[in-house]
């Protein structure tokens, strides 16, 4: 399946370390820094089949390991913009609701228009009143005319999508 979505050698070892780290997981019931951060650099790609083949378990792992959310809390303070878009990305994977709001909170906040009007699509990924009770509450604070669209697009399509 990785072979015969990735080309490049990089991105096909970036998903295999995090294929190695799900079966050892299955088999050891443990999940350890290494494989966090397996799943961690997968997520960081600019790739999509990359980024969500990590950012998926990544999200996954959150539900039991700290480690796992505070890679995710990183990864969306990112220096770079690409991470912090990923992670807005990777919502539909269902993180932890708590956690889930506080990266939609960062992401609606962040200084990349692009990643602000990410983040706006992704609360309606995440789902449920506390995600919309959160874009209705930023909205008055947003200036920025794209990021402002995208939220209020999610706002007003919230009741025919549920």
């Amino acid at each position: 399946h990785v072979n015969g979505f990735t080309e490049r050698t990089d991105y096909r070892q970036l998903c295999y370390a995090v294929v190695d780290a799900v079966i050892e997981i299955r088999e050891t019931g443990a999940i350890r820094p290494e494989h966090i951060e397996d799943f961690a650099k997968a997520a960081e790609c600019s790739f999509e089949f990359v980024f969500c083949c990590g950012g998926k378990r990544l999200m996954a792992a959150a539900h039991f390991s700290p480690l796992a959310a505070d890679r995710l809390r990183a990864l969306a303070t990112h220096a770079q913009w690409r991470p912090r878009f990923n992670v807005m990305c990777l919502m539909g994977y269902k993180p932890p609701v708590a956690l889930g709001l506080e990266l939609l909170a960062l992401g609606l906040a962040d200084r990349s228009e692009k990643v602000a009007g990410r983040a706006a699509a992704a609360c309606d990924e995440l789902g449920g009143t506390e995600a919309l009770a959160l874009l209705e509450s930023h909205l008055p604070k947003e200036s920025r005319a794209k990021v402002r669209e995208g939220i209020e697009f999610t706002i007003d399509t919230r009741p025919i999508l549920k």
